[in-house]
């Protein structure tokens, strides 16, 4: 009966005029603060198709796809991008709140328009640097916007996202030597393929990279939860650079090994594109 008596006050909210220009969300709670959040998301879902297919499309061409991490994220990705969402009318009937959701499809074309071209400048200030490991930054900065204008074209039909074209890299051998504890598997695997996409092969040569992944359990006194550190240590033969970092993360207990690693790889992967280019292969 609830379900049904909110539907019939939602009704009444939904006369609200939406004018040009603007696109408009209703929801309903049991007090004011669920109505808001339930006609907030009446947009948001206005966006996740679009958002979902493109940003589907963006890690596919980055190198990674993994379908249950970008599922994960859509609804982050899109409430963190719909800035500017403000509540225009409430209605409470019968003890259940009703609200309108309203966004400004200028303002926020503007400013997704800015976003894409803070990345694009910042991309373009990369490659004058010509340092050839600036690619991975790059690529990085292209799957963003490929992401912020999959959200652009929501409210402007004839929207197009122009990323930098990144140019396909002749492949130079170099060996790569792994060390490490147990269970690093996965991000071997994702050190290697980023390697790979940067021009390089593995084999025999002048040039050499090191790498030792530590994951070891911390102590920790917080009840229901255990501490794990993933320290990264790469270093090139080749200009004697070394880059050496460390992440942590506070996991409930009862997880296995294998989900520890994935709470730890997004951390990991995100600053993958910096290793790179303070390398400097």
């Amino acid at each position: 009966m609830k379900f049904l008596v909110l539907i019939l006050i939602s009704s009444s909210v939904l006369a609200f005029n939406c004018k040009k220009g603007f696109l408009c969300g209703n929801g309903c709670g049991l007090h004011e603060a669920e109505a808001d959040g339930a006609a907030r998301a009446q947009i948001a879902k206005m966006f996740k198709v679009k958002v979902t297919s493109t940003f589907t499309s963006a890690r596919a061409n980055f190198g990674e796809f993994d379908e249950a991490y970008v599922h994960e994220v859509i609804d982050e990705y899109v409430s963190e991008s719909l800035e500017g969402i403000t509540i225009e009318n409430r209605k409470e009937e019968e003890g259940v709140m009703c609200a309108t959701a309203v966004l400004n499809k200028i303002n926020f074309s503007e400013n997704i328009k800015n976003k894409i071209r803070a990345l694009n400048k910042q991309s373009k200030t990369l490659v004058v640097s010509g340092n050839k490991l600036i690619w991975e930054m790059v690529r990085a900065n292209n799957s963003k916007v490929q992401q912020l204008g999959s959200l652009l074209s929501v409210v402007e039909v004839d929207s197009v996202s122009k990323p930098i074209a990144v140019p396909v890299l002749k492949n130079e051998p170099v060996e790569i030597n792994f060390e490490g504890s147990e269970n690093i598997d996965v991000f071997k695997g994702l050190l290697i393929s980023r390697i790979k996409r940067n021009g390089y092969e593995e084999g025999k040569a002048k040039k050499k990279i090191k790498v030792n992944l530590t994951l070891e359990k911390l102590p920790l006194n917080i009840s229901g939860f255990v501490k794990y550190r993933l320290i990264v240590d790469m270093k090139s033969f080749k200009g004697k650079k070394n880059v050496s970092r460390a992440f942590s993360k506070l996991i409930a207990s009862g997880r296995s090994i294998e989900q520890v690693s994935e709470k730890l790889y997004a951390k990991f992967k995100n600053e993958l594109p910096n290793y790179f280019v303070d390398l400097k292969l």
